[in-house]
């Protein structure tokens, strides 16, 4: 049996005025070389909508390349909403710490784009995961 997407709701918000954290949890998918699991962090940023963070560390193929088990297993998670994937990977070596989004290009085709840090700093505070 393979294994269910886990997350649990926290709720809970820094006291700014910053979305609700509604996720500080893990996040497993199925991808096309197993189970691979990540750090999420999900914010209320409207209604019917919720933005996840993924942060790109962790065992299994990578969020870029298992896009749509990634966005598959969030959507499950809230059924009803409108969910935004951006992923989060931490500064390695000489590579700075850096977010990209998914998103559906006019093909209808999930695609990636980076997303300045300042715009998610504004967007989300201190509760925006950083390395």
């Amino acid at each position: 049996m393979p294994p269910r997407n886990t997350a649990q709701t926290t709720g809970r918000n820094s006291g700014g005025p910053w979305p609700r954290v509604l996720e500080h949890d893990r996040l497993t998918y199925q991808a096309a070389t197993g189970a691979a699991v990540r750090s999420l962090r999900a914010f209320r940023t409207g209604p019917g909508h919720v933005t996840c963070i993924v942060t790109e560390q962790g065992p299994g193929m990578s969020v870029t390349n298992a896009v749509h088990q990634v966005h598959q297993a969030i959507q499950a998670l809230w059924p009803h909403d409108g969910v935004r994937v951006i992923e989060h990977y931490p500064s390695a070596g000489r590579d700075p710490e850096h977010y990209d989004e998914a998103f559906r290009n006019p093909r209808g085709s999930l695609a990636w784009r980076r997303v300045p840090l300042a715009a998610l700093v504004a967007e989300f505070g201190p509760e925006l995961p950083r390395s």
